[in-house]
């Protein structure tokens, strides 16, 4: 643990020359701990792959490869930086920051993200009956799953897969269009999603359908990049039936297929008014109590009204 490391991480010829001092970072770190950068970035990749590896029986190679790749990618010294801020997840005191940007800022112990911790850190004062909730969460691995399934009620969770149809499993997995799901009206209590609605062609059929899926008083509590200075802008169009690039294409990484997804649009402040429209209310940009580097992230909260029609 960091908290043990109290001897100079040492070269053949000295002390490491990326070598600092941790509380330089945060004043809440004994001055006297010394350690590379390049070590504790090592310890941040050896601690993701674990907390994989406690979760499934095996890893394979090539996941393994991506996670140390990125990680090494991510990395840039002059940017880096080192927290005793909480988890909002599992609350261990210790978060780095690999690069300033907001995929960089991970838990050193479950690998949390700041997206993901924003989102709990929301959920869990929005939500004081948790673990009496039925949920549903729009992913089906990574430490937001992880720390739903010994949270809540009861947990659902779904990816989409392109190549089987909706409500079938692959390798125990279950596929679920947010624009079609296979779920009953009124089966859940609370619906999660991390980074979902900008990839959907057709977001308020996806709005429409987590209404029609949860209860009445039910809530959607989820995260999307955010501009809260603008308007949504669709980066695409349907011309004649065929969808039209109207901005440069946009991709984001897809951690669950090992790929890049294709970004419809940048959501605005009238993201209310889209989920107005589909019947919630009281929707809110809530913002979580921790920093995380200054990358904590809005979370939008909507509920479904208590005598909700469908």
């Amino acid at each position: 643990m960091l908290g043990r490391l109290s001897r100079p991480c040492l070269d053949a010829d000295g002390p490491h020359p990326h070598a600092i001092y941790l509380s330089e970072a945060t004043s809440t770190l004994d001055a006297s701990t010394l350690i590379s950068m390049r070590d504790l970035a090592g310890i941040l990749i050896v601690r993701r792959l674990s907390c994989i590896a406690r979760h499934r029986r095996y890893m394979d190679v090539s996941e393994m490869i991506r996670a140390l790749v990125k990680a090494a990618t991510l990395f840039k010294p002059r940017e880096f930086g080192v927290s005793r801020e909480a988890c909002a997840l599992c609350g261990f005191r210790a978060q780095v920051r690999l690069c300033q940007s907001e995929i960089a800022v991970r838990c050193l112990r479950c690998g949390a993200s700041a997206v993901t911790q924003s989102l709990v850190d929301v959920l869990v004062r929005e939500c004081a009956q948790l673990s009496a909730l039925d949920v549903y969460e729009l992913s089906a691995e990574g430490p937001l799953v992880h720390w739903l399934q010994s949270h809540t009620g009861r947990l659902t969770t779904s990816e989409y897969l392109t190549d089987i149809p909706g409500g079938s499993e692959r390798a125990g997995i279950t596929c679920q269009d947010v624009q079609r799901l296979t779920y009953e009206d009124q089966s859940f209590d609370l619906c999660t999603s991390t980074e979902v609605f900008e990839h959907v062609e057709d977001d308020m059929r996806g709005f429409n359908e987590i209404f029609r899926v949860l209860r009445p008083g039910g809530l959607h509590v989820f995260t999307v990049p955010l501009n809260l200075g603008g308007v949504t802008v669709e980066r695409t169009e349907l011309v004649v039936g065929q969808r039209i690039n109207r901005l440069p294409v946009e991709y984001h990484a897809d951690r669950y297929r090992g790929r890049r997804v294709f970004c419809y649009r940048n959501y605005g402040v009238d993201l209310v008014d889209r989920l107005a429209t589909a019947g919630f209310v009281d929707v809110e940009f809530r913002r979580p109590q921790r920093t995380m580097f200054g990358f904590a992230r809005p979370v939008v909260v909507a509920r479904k009204p208590s005598q909700a029609k469908l």
